[in-house]
């Protein structure tokens, strides 16, 4: 019903990035009726970071897709009543929350008009979530690097468990 409501305001080009799952994919049916539609695709073939590239506005369903929308300064919105998940993006404050069908249209108009957003200004809760999800809340660090130390530091302690066993022995 959101793909249908969206697709008839031909102001908003609509790229439909089904899911991975084979549960849930719309039937060849349902797309076939948008066979002529100027303003609405599917794709499958796409990755989703590159359609995030091209897109203004992303639609989340509770994806962790959601984050590199995030990353990349897209306007993120997150339609709360399509799903009943908890997400990182509501807990905390990092995306505009829709929750019926017209105000995700309301949050996509405002957006194009560069007006106020009725979800909120919710880029200044982006730096808590990045924190938060890449972060661990250790505040800003090399992730690789802390894994690599946290690596090294057990492979020594168990060298030197080894060795202190052989030397008791």
């Amino acid at each position: 019903a959101l793909i249908d409501k969206l697709s008839t305001n031909e102001n908003i080009y609509l790229v439909v990035k089904e899911h991975t799952r084979k549960g849930g994919r719309l039937s060849g049916t349902y797309k076939a009726g948008f066979k002529h539609a100027r303003n609405v695709e599917f794709t499958m073939k796409f990755p989703s970071s590159a359609l995030i590239h091209w897109s203004d506005v992303v639609i989340n369903m509770g994806s962790s897709i959601g984050i590199d929308a995030i990353l990349q300064g897209k306007y993120l919105i997150n339609p709360v009543y399509l799903h009943g998940n908890r997400t990182i993006y509501e807990e905390t404050g990092a995306c505009a929350i829709a929750r019926n069908h017209e105000q995700v249209v309301e949050e996509i108009i405002n957006y194009q008009r560069n007006t106020t957003r009725p979800g909120g200004d919710y880029k200044g809760n982006t730096r808590e979530l990045i924190d938060m999800v890449v972060y661990g809340s250790k505040g800003s660090h090399n992730v690789l690097e802390s894994y690599c130390d946290l690596i090294v530091n057990k492979a020594v302690k168990v060298s030197d468990k080894i060795i202190a066993e052989a030397i008791n022995e």
